[in-house]
């Protein structure tokens, strides 16, 4: 992953963290359900979970009748790890208007986004799969975890997570790649004509010494293609068959080269 990619990936928490609150409650229920958790302890490495948590308890019907805990567990040889302590059953399933809500608490506690060499994944753990056909997104499972892979499909999560600045620029990253993996493929393409073409303008000069110097009697004609092969070694057929008189086709080259193989057999 690039340099570029990291900075855009630190700004796309930084924009979830912060961005606006809608359904508090149940993005606090997917926020908190993506962490481990037993009984009313929730624990996760995610720093900017914190921040996020604290920006939805203020805005929720929670506030006044629970208070949420944060402490923090910092071992030498690992990562800090935030405990959130809050009542285990204030976590709500969602219904189809605060589904996204949800969703984006959830993304937020266990999802990621990668940029592999090829292509693009966005990942999230939930529970209960029948909620990701709710959002008419196409959803791959690998292991415990459930796959976005289309670029689309990922910036239509984005927008729906209210990351729209990074939704946008998620855009811009897909349609420069876009063009670089095209130019990549015509350029492998023609990379690997032009090696064929060497190959193959090799072949004609060696076929073509041979018929000359070995005393067969071949046609006009062929002799001439053959002699012009030998001057001109990094030409076309096409450009080969024009020098002729009369010019003749690409096609017609090709035919002649056969013929010559042909004298040597």
């Amino acid at each position: 992953m690039t340099s570029s990619h990291e900075k855009w990936l630190n700004e796309l928490w930084d924009e979830w963290s912060s961005s606006p609150v809608r359904q508090a409650d149940y993005e606090i229920s997917g926020l908190l359900l993506g962490m481990r958790h037993n009984a009313e302890t929730f624990t996760t490495t995610r720093i900017k979970t914190a921040r996020r948590l604290t920006l939805l308890w203020k805005a929720s019907s929670y506030v006044k009748s629970y208070q949420l805990q944060i402490s923090m567990l910092t071992r030498p040889d690992k990562k800090a790890r935030i405990i959130f302590t809050c009542p285990e059953k204030i976590l709500k399933k969602p219904r189809r208007d605060t589904l996204w809500s949800w969703l984006k608490g959830l993304w937020g506690s266990s999802g990621a986004l990668y940029f592999p060499k090829y292509g693009y994944c966005l990942t999230l753990r939930i529970p209960d799969e029948e909620k990701l056909r709710l959002t008419g997104l196409t959803w791959t499972k690998h292991r415990n975890e459930y796959l976005l892979r289309n670029h689309e499909d990922i910036m239509t999560f984005l927008y729906n997570a209210d990351m729209i600045s990074s939704a946008l620029e998620f855009e811009t990253f897909s349609m420069i790649r876009s063009a670089r993996s095209r130019a990549n493929i015509q350029s492998n393409y023609d990379t690997a004509n032009i090696k064929r073409s060497v190959k193959a303008s090799q072949h004609q000069r060696d076929l073509s010494e041979k018929i000359l110097t070995s005393g067969v009697e071949i046609p006009e004609r062929l002799r001439k293609i053959a002699e012009l092969r030998l001057k001109y070694p990094e030409e076309s057929l096409s450009s080969l068959g024009q020098r002729l008189n009369p010019p003749v086709s690409k096609s017609t080259v090709n035919y002649y080269w056969k013929k010559l193989e042909n004298f040597l057999r």
